[in-house]
């Protein structure tokens, strides 16, 4: 799913984007912040 999505990136930028603001507000915020570092990276890259 998530190489698909990839793949797909700039065709579903809307969905991409919508999903990584759910996943970095919800999951994050009860994440303790070595987590949230650790989250953010992975997200980054």
């Amino acid at each position: 799913m998530f190489s698909k999505k990839l793949s797909t990136r700039p065709s579903k930028v809307d969905d991409q984007e919508e999903l990584l603001t759910y996943e970095e507000e919800d999951p994050l915020a009860e994440l303790p912040q070595e987590m949230v570092s650790y989250e953010k990276k992975g997200a980054s890259r």
